[in-house]
């Protein structure tokens, strides 16, 4: 998730329909409803309102500040003052763990988590079981010595293992904001009719 966040090559998609074939992975963006729908997978959700969503990652993801924050490749280290970001990525897409506790455990060796916690969903998301982890991050430049909050849901949805990744400074008052919009997110997902989830 992190690595194709940094990889970013940026189209923007705002009030139009597409569809998109990345890494294996297909989803279709309604701009005019906010909604992402992966046939592969066998979601639908919304993403948030007056968050730009990127076209062309391989898993859907949004944020909140100006495109103009990515550099001519696309490039962005850290996060702007007072933005945040939501991803979506699929445990095949990462690292391929097949459980929830064995991915947050590569996540947990990898980057600590300060806190962990089992979350309860309304049962129409059809999301089985799903955990809450968050962490810490310094960017490593000693110029601004920014800390950057990850909070991750981990969540087993249609047979399949998905997680979607906030990312804002940790000092942001609008901390508490984010991370209800993050959760109503994960609260938007619905199974996509017509897909069969037994392949």
């Amino acid at each position: 998730m992190r690595t194709s966040i940094l990889n970013l090559l940026l189209t923007v998609i705002l009030g139009q329909n597409v569809v998109l074939s990345q890494i294996g992975v297909t989803y279709n963006i309604n701009g005019d409803n906010h909604e992402v729908q992966s046939q592969r997978y066998g979601y639908s959700f919304h993403w948030p309102k007056k968050w730009w969503i990127a076209s062309n990652t391989g898993g859907p993801y949004f944020f909140n500040y100006s495109h103009h924050y990515f550099d001519a490749h696309g490039v962005r280290l850290g996060v702007p003052k007072g933005g945040a970001e939501i991803g979506i990525i699929s445990d095949a897409q990462s690292h391929d763990a097949g459980s929830i506790d064995k991915w947050m455990e590569l996540d947990r060796t990898a980057h600590g988590f300060s806190s962990t916690r089992e979350l309860q969903l309304p049962p129409e998301t059809t999301i089985r079981r799903a955990v809450e982890a968050v962490s810490f991050h310094d960017d490593g430049d000693s110029r601004h010595k920014k800390i950057t909050r990850t909070t991750a849901i981990y969540f087993e949805f249609q047979g399949g293992i998905l997680a979607a990744f906030l990312r804002y400074n940790a000092n942001d008052p609008k901390g508490v904001e984010y991370e209800k919009t993050l959760i109503a997110v994960v609260q938007s997902f619905r199974p996509l009719t017509g897909v069969d989830h037994s392949k």
